[in-house]
């Protein structure tokens, strides 16, 4: 079995023209990363909050947020809310990104 080389690997598949017309009207559209972000920057929100105003899946919102943590472009707020189910959840906020 070879082993795949990931440095190398193109984002569509070299003889497929739907692979690579999809590759290309998506690389310069703002992603649901950058609108949780940008939702962030303006109001502290929970992960609930957050997918339905985006109108996205709860899961989606959660990895999103999830990768900005990461990125160090979300925090904690210190703040909680109640979630639709009465229970306490943590609202979230937007840092600026450091260039």
């Amino acid at each position: 079995m070879e082993e795949l080389n990931l440095f190398n690997y193109k984002a569509f598949q070299r003889k497929s023209a739907t692979s690579k017309e999809a590759f290309e009207s998506k690389k310069n559209k703002i992603t649901v990363r950058d609108k949780v972000h940008d939702l962030l920057l303006l109001k502290n929100m929970s992960n609930e909050q957050i997918a339905d105003e985006l109108n996205i899946p709860l899961s989606s919102a959660c990895a999103r947020v999830r990768e900005l943590q990461i990125l160090d472009l979300v925090e904690d707020s210190n703040y909680r809310s109640l979630s639709k189910f009465g229970k306490k959840v943590v609202l979230w906020q937007g840092k600026v990104k450091q260039n």
